[in-house]
């Protein structure tokens, strides 16, 4: 009986504390040194991180194109390259994210970003972007 008790109350602190762990950390949050994270050449995220890193590059790109009156162009926009570093300032990350349409007309653009998050999280990010940069690029 005590032995039931004994693993029950382990198996309910193990669950506890998985909920409490964040799945999707930043990687090198607090870090002062650059690191190249993900690129053509290298990959060192996690699956959801690149995910989450995939949506902040969008989301950026996007609300900086609301200005110019051009969201509704995003249905003809696809993901096509992401590049992600972390620079030598803590909780800041370079990312360029790159997407490409061929409607109306082939086209690629660059978005280079340079955003500081709040919190060591990506499952709900807070963060800010200090820079954003728009390029077209031959295609």
């Amino acid at each position: 009986m005590m032995k039931k008790i004994v693993l029950g109350a382990l198996l309910l602190l193990g669950l506890a504390g998985c909920g409490a762990q964040n799945t999707a950390p930043i990687p090198h949050y607090s870090s002062t040194k650059e690191q190249e994270l993900l690129s053509s050449k290298k990959d060192k995220l996690n699956d959801t991180q690149k995910k989450q890193f995939w949506k902040i590059g969008r989301a950026a790109a996007k609300r900086a194109t609301k200005v110019d009156g051009n969201e509704k162009n995003w249905k003809y926009l696809k993901d096509d390259t992401l590049y992600v570093a972390k620079t030598a300032k803590k909780q800041q990350y370079e990312i360029v994210y790159q997407v490409k349409a061929t409607k109306p007309f082939p086209v690629k653009v660059s978005y280079g970003m340079l955003i500081k998050f709040n919190k060591n999280s990506l499952e709900k990010p807070s963060y800010k972007v200090q820079s954003l940069d728009t390029n077209l690029v031959d295609f």
